[in-house]
């Protein structure tokens, strides 16, 4: 039906791990997939796991002239100076197939769009910005990729872009009426995209020769690449990235269409590709292709330019040539994240101050590079920088930011090997959220569904170190106030947008008995945000009766704090808890004969938890435990008692009977005599 093939194909296909039988520096690790053009897989080296492309000659001819290629970009892109390039770093060749190795990265752009956290608008931008600076260096050095595409583009864990996989043996030219050849060459992945620039379709009748002739052609296959062929395919990936992936700029049948229209028609159609997507994005396209769009300051934010393009680029993974000539290799030397957290620390003055001059957002440029190197620190001390750092940049951050790119590596290291690494994250992590001004609606089940979970874990676990115990201990009661807010922002929102409860509701309802019940709150929907109340109720309740009840002294002690009780009043008042749940736990203290420390606590403490209790409920409490507290044989236990006489007396929180029977227990300490073990101060 016209089909021409353009390559033969070998007559045994072996299985992949045969090709690294005979190469003693890689390691066989994974099939990466498979085509009839190339073979892909994952191989260890001794610089790091690497991404190996297998390129299996026709058995017509060997082409030395195609591995000189290879050889020739990848020493025009080693130059430090091209750190948006990268080239194969390795080559092994025998007479039958070629290996070209290069370090492997976890995600492409193509994968990356499509990964929590998605992208947002500053990332995007700063995607392009550094694809952008890939052309510029490729066209200073006079190298054409050929296949640029977002399963070309490789991007780090911290936003860094490479441009990789440079197509020197794929050809520039191929039929236009022969779908197979764009297929073997440019779409082995069977994606519905066409990045490949119009001017390189031919129609068949101009491969005849060549089809004759092939293996002395394939020596030329670059032959005739401009850079324009580069630029239209940028474009393309541009659209692809500022869609979110949802939209392609042409598939092969829309291209070949494309190839056929007059100038006017074509700019018709381009027009229409672009207004069809988000309404921002035809004038950001509209600032793209003008003259210096690195100092379009509406396109990227001057920042980029001016400091964190060459900033950044400090901390990317380098690969240098291990000797020279022209069969050298290149080892890749990536920086420790220890080393990258200590320098961001050392540093952070310098770029604190670029970044507060900036109002885009970018700051969350600087949260991704310290995320994802925290981690792989081994250090204790890179590990505290790391979060030192992040509470710093999350002052100058959103909220939505810092619940999605923060609190996750926060809670994730709740559970660092470190008992100090723990114990700061709990207490960063808390003064983070708990500074929240505005509550995202999407994250108003944070705590229930994320935090919570992962500290319940580490109070139940009898391995915890006190430490961080006592660190969730000091910050229950805010977490329980700050939980509270979060959820009761998520009740707001689905009340006003879902209707559970209002008069809109009301309107809309014909039948008279589910208004009544929606008034009543009787409705499943109208009861939910009590259920929600009271799972969070539990959830504290559960977390102070468990900390109460420590083995750990300390731990016990720090629960019962003055600050930490009146938050967790506040808390259960909210709620509709009576206090007395925090003061039954608070009983079993007394039960330590040994810790007269732990005993004094409770009594400096519990008048703070009597505030939101009623005057019986407290008469009844207290009478038998200040008498206790009164008899004790250690002098400040007997002074605490007499200070929260004092204070439940000042605040009338104890009816006048019980003060009356407490006066004959206090009484006599008044005239008591000066003998050893009774100090001046208790009198």
């Amino acid at each position: 039906m016209g089909n021409v093939q353009t390559a033969p194909i070998p007559r045994v296909i072996p299985p992949l791990e045969f090709y690294f039988q005979d190469v003693q520096e890689v390691k066989y690790s994974q099939n990466l997939g498979n085509t009839r053009f190339m073979k892909v897989a994952k191989v260890e080296h001794y610089d790091g796991p690497m991404v190996a492309k297998v390129f299996v000659f026709p058995d017509t001819f060997i082409s030395d002239k195609f591995i000189r290629e290879i050889r020739k970009i990848r020493k025009k892109i080693s130059n430090s100076n091209y750190t948006n390039c990268l080239g194969f770093t390795k080559i092994f060749m025998n007479d039958k197939v070629a290996i070209l190795c290069r370090p492997f990265h976890k995600d492409t752009l193509y994968e990356r769009l499509s990964i929590r956290p998605f992208l947002i608008d500053v990332e995007k931008r700063w995607i392009a910005f550094q694809l952008l600076k890939a052309l510029e260096q490729c066209k200073r050095v006079d190298v054409v990729h050929g296949d640029i595409k977002s399963h070309n583009i490789l991007i780090s864990s911290s936003n860094w872009v490479y441009l990789t996989d440079f197509a020197s043996f794929k050809p520039t030219y191929i039929p236009c009426d022969t779908p197979s050849s764009f297929t073997f060459f440019f779409n082995a992945s069977r994606q519905n995209m066409c990045n490949v620039a119009p001017e390189r379709f031919k129609l068949s009748k101009d491969y005849d020769n060549f089809n004759t002739e092939l293996p002395v052609y394939f020596h030329d296959l670059t032959k005739n690449r401009k850079e324009e062929m580069d630029i239209f395919s940028v474009g393309c990936v541009l659209l692809e990235l500022f869609t979110d992936g949802r939209r392609y700029a042409f598939n092969f049948a829309k291209l070949i269409d494309y190839c056929s229209m007059d100038d006017d028609t074509a700019r018709e159609y381009i027009d229409s590709i672009v207004t069809n997507c988000d309404s921002t994005i035809p004038e950001e396209f509209q600032k793209l292709i003008k003259s210096k769009p690195f100092q379009n300051h509406e396109l990227f934010p001057p920042i980029f330019e001016s400091f964190l393009y060459q900033y950044m680029g400090e901390f990317r993974v380098k690969a240098s040539l291990s000797h020279g000539g022209e069969h050298s290799d290149e080892h890749v030397v990536p920086d420790l994240p220890d080393n990258v957290i200590t320098k961001l620390y050392v540093e952070r003055q310098r770029f604190m101050q670029e970044i507060e001059k900036d109002n885009q957002n970018s700051v969350i440029l600087l949260i991704t590079l310290i995320t994802s190197n925290i981690r792989a620190c081994r250090t204790i001390i890179a590990k505290m920088d790391a979060i030192s750092l992040l509470k710093e940049l999350s002052k100058i951050t959103t909220e939505a930011l810092i619940a999605e790119r923060i609190v996750p590596y926060l809670v994730r290291l709740l559970s660092d090997p470190f008992v100090q690494v723990q114990t700061e994250a709990v207490h960063v992590l808390t003064e983070i959220i708990s500074n929240f001004k505005h509550i995202p609606v999407e994250e108003s089940r944070l705590f229930v569904d994320y935090i919570f979970p992962k500290m319940k874990e580490l109070i139940s676990n009898s391995a915890t170190s006190p430490m961080t115990k006592m660190a969730i201990a000091s910050n229950l009661g805010i977490l329980a106030l700050t939980a509270l807010k979060f959820l009761d922002e998520g009740i707001k929102h689905a009340t006003d947008e879902g209707g559970v409860i209002g008069s809109g509701v009301e309107q809309n309802v014909k039948n008279e008995k589910q208004a009544t019940a929606i008034k009543t709150n009787q409705t499943p929907a109208a009861k939910l945000p009590n259920i929600e109340r009271n799972s969070l109720n539990q959830t504290i309740s559960e977390f102070y009766q468990q900390l109460i009840t420590q083995d750990n002294n300390a731990v016990r002690q720090t629960v019962m704090e003055a600050e930490n009780l009146d938050k967790l009043g506040r808390f259960f008042e909210l709620v509709g808890t009576k206090i007395n749940v925090v003061l039954m736990h608070m009983i079993t203290v007394l039960n330590n004969k040994k810790d007269w420390r732990l005993i004094t606590s409770f009594f400096k403490n519990s008048s703070i938890a009597a505030r939101k209790s009623s005057k019986s409920d407290n008469s009844g409490f207290f009478f038998p435990l200040l008498q206790q507290g009164l008899q004790h044989n250690e002098e400040f236990v007997v002074l605490e008692s007499l200070r929260c006489i004092y204070v439940l007396c000042s605040e009338q929180r104890l009816e006048k009977a019980t003060v009356w029977e407490l006066c004959k227990e206090f009484v006599p300490f008044i005239v008591h005599p000066l003998v050893k073990g009774m100090s001046v101060w208790v009198q």
